[in-house]
């Protein structure tokens, strides 16, 4: 009975006859590259399955363990890397008729992950497919609430969603019709080197608003995740937000129209600082654990709407919810402001109100999840809402930079040489 369920299993479990290249870029991959080599070279239900790792000057063992594990391995200088440039690579390189293009650190779920990529991909008839994360167990809260937040966004919280090119042309709805994602995503070969990845970043979505423009379909699934999070401090978050805007800005005509804010971004910036640190001191910090969400969102909505008029920002030395580089920076800011005049000031309240819409998302996230704010998770909650502060504050950032004037980029180009580097 046992060899007649063993071969029943075997009949079952789905075969294709084609061969996937997983296509990796490394750099210092850590304890657990191992493992993801393992998983992905352990996929079932295709032909063959290659791996091919692009290391860009990697000071552990990556390398070496990845040659040991059978990938094909190619080596480039670090000021060689790029996102473009590192992934086309490793398609040139790949044997398989289709890529699939993910990162150092996620980890497939199950040994079928990648064959319900595939399955998708045909079901839907789509030329490219990427799926929704799932953060690991000890990811943090802001993670987790940003990673959902745009799956709410693509529309794949419960389900699959396939995107085409859509009669609105407006930059939120070409973002949710062509956002692939390089932590996961599989295309056909062919196709890709037809059109492959341009510039240093978001090149997934550049990616896919070139394909939707040709006519092409994509799809996003939420009916399949792999594992992948992390939990960063809120410099980061400031960076990649700067980053990402800026490209951003460049392949969405009209986006950055839609943020608001002005050129007084550094005082703006300062008073929003204040005004949190005045929320998690009083609103937040007179709340009564364990309480329902809603308590928290009344707490922030009124903090925040409450705040007096520009405030001295106070010193970031002495903040335990931020890293030791957002203190840093916060410090240069006011240095700045002060020498330019005195205490900031500012009429504008456009990383106030985008707080306020942040303390809400994480609310929303918490009546998701049906949980109650005890101490920990609202200690959590505190540095969720900094690191969103972060976030914002490098969207405006951003967006003060590239609209200019050129004075205003003149002015700030230490702080763009700053959180570009190394992006």
């Amino acid at each position: 009975m046992r060899s007649i369920g063993a071969r029943l299993a075997r009949w079952l479990r789905p075969s294709e006859p084609v061969a996937v290249s997983v296509v990796i870029p490394v750099k210092n991959a850590g304890p657990e590259f191992p493992d993801l080599l393992a998983r992905m070279r352990g996929q079932k239900g295709f032909r063959n399955v290659e791996i091919v790792v692009v290391d860009s000057g990697s000071t552990d063992r990556s390398v070496e363990t990845a040659a040991a594990l059978g990938a094909k391995v190619l080596e480039i200088a670090p000021e060689a890397f790029s996102h473009s440039h590192a992934r086309n690579l490793g398609a040139e390189h790949a044997s398989g008729e289709y890529l699939l293009f993910t990162v150092q650190d996620a980890l497939p779920p199950s040994d079928l992950w990648l064959h319900q990529m595939f399955s998708a991909m045909k079901r839907h008839d789509v030329v490219a497919v990427s799926c929704g994360e799932e953060p690991r167990a000890d990811s943090d809260l802001f993670y987790r609430v940003i990673s959902w937040n745009h799956e709410r966004f693509l529309g794949v919280e419960s389900g699959d969603r396939v995107m085409a090119r859509d009669v609105e042309d407006d930059p939120s709805t070409l973002r949710r019709n062509a956002q692939l994602s390089d932590t996961a995503c599989l295309i056909a070969r062919d196709v890709f080197l037809k059109y492959r990845h341009r510039g240093n970043y978001a090149e997934d979505l550049d990616l896919g608003l070139r394909l939707i423009r040709d006519g092409h379909r994509l799809a996003f699934l939420g009916s399949t995740r792999i594992v992948h999070s992390h939990n960063r401090p809120a410099y980061d978050h400031l960076k990649r937000a700067y980053v990402e805007h800026l490209a951003l800005f460049d392949l969405l005509p009209g986006y950055a129209a839609t943020l608001g804010g002005g050129t007084a971004v550094i005082p703006d910036i300062l008073r929003s600082y204040a005004a949190v640190n005045e929320l998690i001191g009083g609103g937040l910090q007179a709340l009564t654990p364990p309480c329902p969400p809603d308590e928290v969102r009344d707490a922030v909505r009124a903090g925040l709407c409450a705040s007096p008029g520009p405030p001295s920002a106070p010193s970031a030395a002495a903040n335990k919810y931020l890293d030791e580089r957002t203190r840093a920076f916060v410090k240069r800011l006011e240095d700045r402001a002060i020498a330019r005049g005195g205490p900031p000031s500012s009429t504008e309240d456009s990383v106030v109100e985008a707080l306020a819409g942040v303390g809400g998302m994480i609310c929303d996230y918490l009546d998701h999840t049906s949980r109650t704010v005890d101490r920990e998770l609202l200690e959590e909650f505190k540095s969720a809402l900094y690191k969103g502060w972060a976030l914002q504050c490098g969207v405006r950032l951003a967006s003060a930079y590239w609209r200019g004037p050129e004075e205003v980029r003149v002015a700030s180009r230490d702080l763009h040489q700053e959180l570009t580097r190394d992006a």
